[in-house]
């Protein structure tokens, strides 16, 4: 929730006013009733889910932790007030202290004024933290697989790039090193295309802008809390044509190696890096070192046998992105590594060359000229190379 203020948060619904004890609580109004305790139904004799009154399970945390939290300000509050009245007038016993806020008029009073102020405290923290992440600039140092840019103030060293688990995942999420403020921070981010021109025919592959835009929100809000002090969680990035980018930079003076790193970024997009969908956004199942579930895996698993077909299923199986698009992330990993020959001279050590080219080709084929556009666009690849190789099979 701190990427919203309370106001966006929660569109206007939320307010201060008594509940049936006559005490002041941040709430709701839901059919007519003000709602403190998003969890039990109007009569507060029944457990209900926070939906029965249109509330999500964040803002429903919030409101239950805020008015837990009002209760213990306001007995702070005035336990410390009256002590320090009690010093200055030499008065050594607390009976009429006990008795004179025990009104609820009296206590109220400044339950009322801490509220108030406990809302206009969170919606400043959160306008000056969204301003400061607006304003953050992402200097990529070095792309996801792993060369340098040129770019940035910061020089980059070997150290860092052993740091960086590039093409290893996890899952659909792109590692790269970058410059924010003046610092280098590993970055995860998970791209989601969207229905547009950008894509060609293939557009009509993914969801309309505005369902992927929720999507990526709601992935945000389940991973903003995961992240620690010194951890960013960015703005949602649509600066790159038919895509959004949800982003998390860490630290990288914070990691110890590239498995460090892996583990890290697992940690804090967990299922969502593997394009769960919101009702299954969860911790990623790990058992030791953190799985490698990204294209880079599904390649290691599969190429060996000349088997590219194998190797978007497994895509496809883990990211529920089309097997189209998964296809187009396979080819766009080989033919970036294989721009020295290093892929085709480990498969000709395998005698299976013959169809690892068969099979590149026959997947250029799918996609035509645009769809080769945005394979070359993404992973730095000559157009022309990929057309006349197309052309010439």
């Amino acid at each position: 929730m701190a990427q919203m203020t309370v106001l966006e948060d929660f569109g206007g619904r939320l307010a201060i006013s008594d509940n049936v004890d006559g005490l002041a609580c941040v709430g709701v109004v839901s059919k007519e009733f003000f709602v403190v305790d998003p969890y039990m139904s109007e009569c507060g004799r029944f457990e209900v889910e926070p939906s029965e009154y249109g509330l999500t399970q964040d803002q429903a945390r919030f409101i239950k932790g805020f008015n837990d939290a009002l209760e213990i300000a306001t007995d702070d509050a005035i336990n410390g007030g009256a002590l320090e009245m009690q010093k200055f007038l030499g008065v050594t016993a607390g009976d009429f202290a006990g008795r004179y806020f025990s009104g609820i008029s009296e206590r109220n009073n400044i339950r009322h004024a801490l509220a108030a102020y406990g809302l206009a405290e969170y919606e400043d923290h959160a306008l000056n933290v969204k301003s400061q992440q607006q304003q953050l600039e992402v200097v990529y140092l070095a792309n996801a697989t792993g060369d340098c840019t040129g770019y940035g103030t910061l020089q980059v060293t070997d150290e860092d790039l052993d740091k960086v688990p590039f093409e290893r995942g996890p899952g659909c999420v792109l590692s790269y090193l970058a410059e924010i403020a003046g610092r280098k921070y590993v970055m995860g981010n998970l791209e989601v295309a969207f229905k547009d021109d950008f894509w060609g025919e293939d557009g009509n592959d993914f969801d309309p802008e505005s369902e992927v835009r929720e999507y990526c929100e709601g992935v945000l809000a389940f991973i903003n809390p995961r992240v620690v002090q010194g951890e960013l969680c960015l703005p949602l990035d649509a600066g790159d044509p038919g895509r959004l980018i949800v982003q998390v930079a860490v630290p990288i003076e914070s990691i110890a190696d590239r498995t460090k790193a892996l583990e890290r970024i697992s940690a804090i997009f967990g299922t969502a890096a593997n394009h769960a969908s919101l009702a299954a956004l969860a911790d990623h199942p790990a058992d030791g070192e953190a799985p490698e579930t990204g294209t880079h895996a599904a390649i290691q698993q599969s190429v060996g046998a000349g088997n590219l077909l194998a190797a978007t299923e497994s895509r496809f199986d883990q990211g529920g992105q089309s097997a189209k698009a998964a296809l187009s992330d396979i080819l766009g990993v080989l033919l970036r590594a294989d721009q020295e020959g290093r892929v085709r001279e480990a498969l000709f050590a395998e005698g299976i060359t013959d169809a690892y080219d068969s099979a590149l080709d026959a997947g250029l084929r799918i996609f035509g000229n645009d769809g080769l556009a945005d394979i070359a666009y993404r992973y730095e690849l000559d157009q022309s190379k990929l057309v006349n190789r197309m052309r010439a099979d």
